[in-house]
């Protein structure tokens, strides 16, 4: 069996991962004028639309088509809450379970919630190395009265 350098893979690792994050911080700045060129040209079509009371338009070019998403935010939890349950208007409401809430429900009462189903995943995290400390100890060289000066000093400065 041959011994894996860990040191290495990880080190490997860390270098690949800053190219990746390198490599898509410049083709983000240079996609940058781009997005916003086609985020004006969007603009410039839905006034357009608005303004002729269009939905869509069609040209030899291609068209385009205005479509109004929906959503609604909770504002005022207990007042939706007492509406949903006082109706008894459940359609209003997404069933989901907290995972947080499900996973000190099982630490308590070692069996998962009934009805529900556990998902796992590993995710490996690389991290950098460990900096070194500052020496807080007091050198050989340094007299009593140079190292009180330099405590002084360091406390000072935080």
């Amino acid at each position: 069996m041959t011994t894996l350098n860990i040191a290495e893979i990880i080190g490997r690792l860390r270098r690949l991962e800053k190219k990746i994050k390198d490599i898509e911080a410049k083709h983000e700045e240079e996609l940058e004028p781009y997005k916003e060129m086609s985020e004006a040209g969007r603009a410039v079509l839905l006034k357009y639309l608005n303004d002729t009371g269009q939905r869509s338009a069609a040209t030899p070019e291609g068209g385009c088509n205005k479509r109004t998403k929906v959503t609604y935010q909770v504002r005022d939890r207990e007042e939706f809450k007492g509406h949903v349950i006082g109706t008894k208007s459940w359609e209003m409401i997404v069933w989901r379970a907290n995972d947080a809430v499900c996973e000190d429900y099982v630490q308590a009462h070692k069996e998962q919630p009934p009805g529900t189903y556990r998902n796992a995943i590993d995710i490996l995290t690389i991290t950098a190395p460990t900096k070194p400390k500052l020496r807080k100890t007091k050198p050989a060289s340094v007299t009593e009265a140079e190292w009180a000066s330099i405590e002084e000093s360091a406390t000072l400065e935080e």
